[in-house]
């Protein structure tokens, strides 16, 4: 069985859900690592009262990016992981990563890609009026949201506010990221 790392930086809410998602035996491939530069969340705490391992690293006390991305890979190697999938990640992965870990990095990213890379994706959407919204997962590569798409769900944008837009993609997001893992970490 194949196993992957889920990385994340941000509150952990796609991460929880992950996380149940491999509890409920809906994940095929084995749940080994959670890696995070914010561990104050549930989806951390989630992890630890769930047995999966845990990792966390403060970015501010590298010198270098290189030096970070060093000290992860060593505790990849360790837990023998085959892949990794970015979750609310919002650091660029570089090449000390990608060059070991080659089309083995997926990330999921709120638009259509290869529309409104980046941060605030869904806000840059709705402020150039698209009617169509939606999720994609791709594969990571050396530029910004700019690696070959795996899978790509969309959504209409109705009467929504923000809020209930965004709600909408996470939940299909949700779903996506289940596909995503049982079908590419093989």
């Amino acid at each position: 069985m194949k196993k992957f790392a889920v990385f994340y930086s941000g509150y952990g809410r796609g991460v929880k859900e992950i996380i149940k998602d491999y509890l409920n035996g809906y994940l095929e491939p084995e749940l080994a690592l959670v890696f995070t530069t914010n561990p104050d969340t549930d989806a951390f705490e989630l992890a630890k009262k769930s047995g999966i391992k845990t990792f966390f690293l403060d970015k501010r006390s590298f010198q270098s990016h290189k030096e970070f991305e060093k000290r992860i890979l060593t505790v990849l190697k360790k837990e023998k992981i085959d892949y990794i999938f970015l979750a609310g990640y919002g650091f660029l992965i570089r090449e000390t990563l990608l060059n070991e870990y080659k089309e083995k990095i997926v990330n999921i990213h709120p638009s259509l890609l290869p529309v409104f890379k980046g941060l605030n994706a869904l806000q840059q959407a709705l402020e150039y009026g698209v009617k169509i919204v939606g999720i994609t997962t791709h594969v990571v590569d050396e530029g910004l949201d700019t690696g070959r798409i795996l899978y790509q769900e969309a959504i209409s944008v109705e009467a929504d506010d923000f809020k209930q837009l965004e709600y909408r993609v996470f939940k299909i997001g949700t779903t996506l990221q289940v596909k995503t893992i049982n079908r590419y970490f093989i």
